[in-house]
């Protein structure tokens, strides 16, 4: 399996997921606390995404 270096747009947008995701399990966030797991998943599959796919 090939591994390809993520575009820059691609890891800021999984970090900005990531982060929001672990400032609403610190923080109470009114929409962002009750999807806090969500953000982090989507986060990381993002970045997966951007690591397997070439181009992304």
């Amino acid at each position: 399996m090939r591994l390809y270096r993520p575009r820059l747009s691609v890891f800021l947008m999984s970090v900005i997921l990531a982060g929001l995701g672990v400032a609403g399990v610190v923080h109470y966030i009114p929409f962002v606390t009750d999807v806090s797991f969500w953000l982090l998943l989507a986060g990381y599959i993002v970045l997966m995404l951007g690591v397997l796919a070439d181009g992304v």
